[in-house]
């Protein structure tokens, strides 16, 4: 098939003036004809493709997602995408529609898997409320050729590339990339926070974000402490970066040929052809001797942090069911905050506040209910231990179970490793094992 050129569709507005009325023109010189005929010289290509299309969509909000499309003359289009293991999996088919729009438009206008990343819903894709990932399900033609389609979205400028797929990639392509996502959400289930890289004589603590695609190398260069992050996707068994991560003479483009090894309870990963594996650890690489007194002088909100569902624990968040709780709205650390209020005899004594803080529907505002008064030790590496010594308020008798849990998890004697996040919180993992943990913002 001849390549299609936008230059088809210009034509129909820009014609050369004459003096024909416009009654004499022949049907098939007639702008609504061209028209047509353009459009349905793009359905021919879609439904051309054997073995369908490969694609790569852009997303205005970051990160890159791989779907395989096949079209069919009906206004049909099946498809599957790497969102997850399950859409690389299982086919979805919806209906799609080519229009004549300020350029000629490709419309998938039933939901779909494209739709997941638009959903103005943030629980679908991991976006923002009311916009999801910024992504589009309406693109326009850029450029049209027999093996490659260049679209852009029509609302967020979302980048569409379409590109013939060979059988092999049609029947194996996506299959590979669920087998990569499969293996390396194996993450997700580690029970440790501390996910150990070792390649060669490298060893890194590395924090998958596998909604945001997002990884994170946290490493020491001789006594000072490094974290880089980058965007990822994944293609065939690799992840690849975004943005390459080096560490002197070493340089990660991408993680290939990952797989789990059930048996070890780890993944396996290749570098440069060199082997490496991730493992739970019970310990940072190293601990951060300034991240404790960071946390306690200068907290993520000047004077305090913020927790919304407090511990995980062996990777369940929100442990100890404070969202149980009547009226709970989030937990606050404030260091220094002041003296116990109602004590009969003051003692003049400033403490820091681990807070349960409540809404107050009636007023409309958060206000603080309840928790333990506390005082926080540094310790000479770093950790952060916190004793009771009060409490603040009174706790009624509904929340006392998971406040109670909440507090004892909290006043552990070994304390807290604290790693500083690349959003500019903090997460306290628990140094008796690093199964429990809880970040503060």
């Amino acid at each position: 098939m001849k390549k299609i050129l936008l230059i088809a569709w210009i034509t129909v507005f820009l014609l050369p003036g004459c003096d024909k009325d416009k009654d004499t023109l022949s049907s098939a010189e007639r702008p609504d004809a061209r028209l047509n005929k353009v459009l349905d010289e793009y359905k021919e290509l879609l439904t051309g493709a054997e073995w369908g299309w490969k694609a790569v969509l852009y997303p205005g909000g970051g990160s890159r997602y791989s779907f395989h499309f096949n079209f069919s003359e009906n206004d049909r289009v099946k498809m599957l995408s790497d969102i997850n293991s399950t859409t690389a999996v299982e086919e979805y088919e919806s209906t799609y529609r080519l229009r004549a729009m300020q350029q000629p438009s490709l419309l998938f206008d039933t939901y779909s898997y494209l739709h997941i990343l638009s959903d103005p819903d943030e629980t679908k894709s991991g976006g923002d409320r009311g916009q999801g990932r910024y992504s589009d399900f309406e693109f326009r033609f850029i450029n049209a050729g027999e093996n490659t389609i260049e679209l852009t979205g029509n609302y967020n400028g979302s980048k569409l590339i379409l590109e013939r797929a060979t059988q092999e990639e049609a029947l194996y392509h996506m299959e590979s990339i669920a087998a990569t996502i499969n293996a390396f959400e194996k993450l997700n289930s580690f029970s440790t926070y501390f996910k150990r890289m070792k390649l060669g004589n490298k060893t890194y603590d590395i924090a998958a974000n596998t909604v945001f695609r997002t990884i994170t190398f946290n490493y020491y260069e001789g006594a000072v402490p490094r974290s880089f992050t980058s965007e990822y996707y994944y293609a065939g068994g690799d992840i690849v970066l975004l943005n390459p991560f080096t560490d002197g003479d070493l340089t990660i483009n991408s993680l290939q040929d990952v797989a789990f090894n059930s048996a070890a309870n780890e993944i396996t990963v290749k570098v440069n052809n060199s082997s490496g594996r991730i493992q739970e650890a019970t310990t940072p690489v190293r601990v951060n001797a300034f991240a404790g007194r960071s946390f306690y002088t200068d907290p993520p909100n000047g004077s305090y942090a913020v927790s919304i569902s407090g511990f995980t624990a062996e990777g369940k968040e929100d442990a100890f069911d404070l969202f149980s709780i009547e009226d709970y709205y989030f937990l606050v650390y404030w260091p220094r905050f002041g003296e116990v209020p109602g004590n009969e005899k003051p003692t003049g004594e400033i403490v820091d506040l681990f807070g349960f803080i409540l809404y107050n529907e009636a007023e409309q505002r958060p206000e603080i209910g309840y928790g333990p008064a506390l005082k926080t030790n540094i310790t000479n590496d770093g950790r952060v231990v916190f004793i009771q010594v009060d409490e603040f308020g009174e706790t009624p008798e509904q929340a006392r179970p998971m406040v109670a849990a909440t507090v004892e998890q909290l006043v552990i004697p070994e304390g807290y490793y604290v790693i500083p996040t690349v959003e500019g919180g903090y997460d306290l993992v628990s140094a008796k094992d690093a199964r429990t943990w809880i970040s503060f913002f």
